[in-house]
């Protein structure tokens, strides 16, 4: 997948306060599941992608494309 969607993906779960278990059930994966994305051991389909965009609300090319740490140049 892209060079930032493990970040972005742990970056925006603890953001939001969610686990990683309460991520996976909202968009229907287990647990382990969002470990390994986050780790960078797997990738997810392009339509896990979409509904992780959509639980975190953003746009699935910042997800992807875009350090969304990174605040006026800083790093959150």
């Amino acid at each position: 997948m892209a060079d930032f969607f493990s970040t972005n993906l742990k970056f925006l779960r603890e953001q939001k306060g969610l686990s990683q278990s309460k991520l996976a059930e909202k968009i229907g994966v287990n647990q382990t599941t969002i470990a390994r994305w986050e780790d960078d051991n797997r990738v997810p389909t392009i339509y896990n992608a979409v509904d992780i965009a959509n639980a975190l609300g953003v746009q699935l090319p910042q997800l992807l494309g875009e350090d969304l740490r990174i605040d006026n140049g800083q790093i959150v």
